[in-house]
């Protein structure tokens, strides 16, 4: 396997209807929320198709939710009408107003160059602004990582990384939250097919003898009682401060 790409505008209904585990993500970091947003402006990049819209609509009257994938933005709207939609690449973000809270679930682990990305995110916090974000880290996939006869296509950091890199962007209050949850799959080949379906792909350099092999031995040591296979996620949630 090659280096991950994320195809969401191709994938952008699959994901909505598929992609479970994001949507857990989602609730998970919502109990971080402060229970009452009214007045303040909020920002949430990466919004996908709005699954932490859907928790800050219900606490903030002034939701802006942006994603670079016009799908999502489309179907985000249907799903989350009272937020301002807007498409938006989240590393490299324009320039607007400083706002008071800035979200993100499930994206800053694809961030090609987190330090720049949360520095440019940064800028248009207001000072003494905080922001919220559920990133997923180290041990994530990590059944189906072990077997592979090569590098892994994705990189997952440690919290600690996480927390040099919210400092190093000038955050301050950095505070880590971790949970971790392993979750069922009819097989390693349902895994990767819901991979793909939630707009996460890699092109495969390996032959079809090697991935039989990879899935043999993933069956034959992370298999469950009722025969199916269990993946584990690993999720940090990271609240931080503009100090």
């Amino acid at each position: 396997m090659e280096k991950h790409s994320l195809n969401f505008n191709r994938q952008a209904r699959e994901y909505h209807e598929e992609a479970y585990i994001q949507r857990e993500t989602a609730r998970y970091a919502a109990t971080f929320l402060e229970k009452d947003l009214t007045g303040k402006t909020i920002h949430e990049f990466g919004a996908g198709t709005g699954f932490f819209t859907h928790y800050l609509i219900q606490r903030g009257d002034l939701v802006y939710a942006t994603d670079s994938a016009k799908a999502m933005v489309q179907l985000g709207k249907q799903s989350c009408p009272e937020a301002k939609w807007r498409i938006m690449d989240a590393w490299i973000p324009p320039f607007f107003d400083p706002v008071d809270r800035i979200y993100s679930t499930s994206l800053l682990q694809w961030a090609p160059e987190p330090v720049e990305t949360l520095k440019n995110w940064k800028r248009i916090l207001k000072p003494g602004g905080k922001s919220l974000h559920a990133i997923y880290v180290e041990k994530t996939l990590s059944e189906f990582f072990e077997f592979l006869p090569c590098p892994p296509p994705i990189s997952f950091r440690s919290v600690e990384q996480w927390e040099t890199i919210f400092q190093e962007a000038g955050f301050t209050q950095v505070k880590t939250s971790v949970k971790t949850v392993r979750y069922e799959f009819d097989s390693p080949m349902t895994l990767l097919r819901n991979l793909h379906r939630i707009g996460v792909n890699g092109s495969s350099r390996l032959n079809l003898s090697q991935i039989n092999q990879l899935f043999s031995l993933y069956r034959d040591k992370h298999s469950l009682p009722n025969g199916k296979i269990h993946s584990t996620w690993t999720t940090c949630v990271v609240e931080a401060e503009n100090g």
